[in-house]
């Protein structure tokens, strides 16, 4: 298909709210009131704008699509809820996700989908099996017209006995092709910029690992981070590993330099000359690498209760300037709470960040796996 130069958003289908700790539909609107906010010296909240490159993220099971305003947030369709990131392509204009029951339906199914997000529809792209389905890596790679996914197949055989491996759909020849993965390869962290590597963790360390399935090269031995995020550098020669600290390794020297005692789920900035990483669920920090200093930019008010379990990396445009990241705040509940309700209560906000003005607003509510749909020009700045 020829390029698209901008990406449409259809009207209606607004969007219906949910509850993302069990992931009940309760419908209605997306609650209206904000979170309150703990900002750095010089950064400000703000009311919504748009920045003229549409969102992707999800809330609870619905995959939405809207404006930085979020003045008409949009419903493309269910995705279920299997923790599985959104990819985008520009040159179709068309957003993936993996799609799944979210509880007990009469039909099972589980498949990678397709949006138009000029339309508002969705397709079926390619089918899995039903012992199957798609988590924690799905990412579309313009040089090759092709999706990749970590794919997880439920083996049969007594006990559990999951093996994953690595899918690359060809989207021109509408083919699949499965990878198995040397041992340990378990939770892919990202993708080398230039090169057909993937970088895994796993219970002995990590390991870098071609699209054909050879590893490559492998860290391993005490004090490293606990795999709660990777990035590779803009560069390609050194790679942030998060998880209970940041630690920089150097691919090249082959050397490891602890930066920070604290911190998960880092991503370089638009320079390469610092990244954004969190201490928990419900904050964000930056770290620049000339001063060895780490700021706290942003966090949740009254989250005496931190966590990491909700917590994933900003998701940045092409050029760096815009951040958009899911925060959360958990809660204890009320000694009149139901008797059966949970202990905690979680509290979602979707945040986007200007990091050239210091500018942060949010839709309070449900949120995850947020994407950027460049488009155009502005998708030529990406990694990938």
């Amino acid at each position: 298909m020829a390029g698209v130069a901008e990406v449409l958003l259809p009207r209606g289908n607004r969007s219906v709210g949910f509850d993302f700790g069990v992931g009940i539909l309760h419908g209605g609107s997306m609650p209206a009131t904000k979170l309150p906010l703990l900002l750095s010296p010089g950064w400000q909240m703000v009311s919504p704008r748009s920045v003229g490159i549409p969102l992707l993220w999800q809330a609870g099971a619905k995959l939405m699509c809207g404006q930085t305003d979020f003045a008409e947030p949009v419903t493309l369709g269910e995705v279920g809820l299997v923790d599985c990131p959104v990819a985008f392509d520009p040159g179709r204009g068309l957003a993936y996700g993996y799609a799944s029951p979210q509880g007990r339906q009469r039909e099972d199914f589980s498949e990678l989908r397709a949006w138009h997000l000029d339309q508002g529809t969705g397709s079926r792209l390619f089918r899995l099996g039903l012992n199957q389905w798609a988590l924690w890596l799905l990412r579309y790679l313009p040089r090759h017209d092709a999706l990749l996914a970590l794919v997880a197949t439920d083996m049969p055989g007594e006990g559990v006995n999951i093996q994953h491996q690595l899918v690359i759909f060809d989207l021109a020849k509408m083919k699949s092709l499965l990878v198995s993965l040397p041992r340990d390869a378990f939770l892919p962290l990202d993708l080398h910029p230039t090169r057909r590597e993937v970088l895994f963790y796993g219970v002995e360390g990590y390991q870098v690992v071609e699209f054909s399935g050879k590893r490559l090269r492998r860290l391993a031995g005490p004090g490293l981070p606990e795999g709660r995020g990777g990035c590779y550098h803009p560069s390609g020669d050194k790679v942030l590993l998060g998880g209970s600290g940041i630690v920089l390794w150097d691919l090249v020297a082959d050397t490891l330099d602890s930066l920070h005692p604290r911190g998960h789920y880092p991503v370089w900035d638009g320079s390469g000359e610092g990244f954004w990483f969190s201490e928990s669920s419900g904050d964000v920090f930056y770290y620049s690498l000339a001063e060895r200093r780490a700021e706290r930019v942003l966090a949740l008010a009254a989250n005496v209760h931190p966590d990491i379990r909700y917590a994933r990396a900003p998701v940045l445009t092409g050029d760096g300037r815009y951040l958009a990241t899911c925060l959360t705040r958990r809660v204890k509940r009320s000694a009149g709470s139901e008797p059966d309700a949970p202990l905690y209560r979680h509290d979602h906000c979707l945040c986007v960040l200007d990091a050239q003005t210091r500018e942060v607003w949010q839709l309070p509510g449900p949120c995850r796996n947020a994407a950027w749909a460049e488009a155009g020009e502005q998708a030529k700045h990406s990694r990938f």
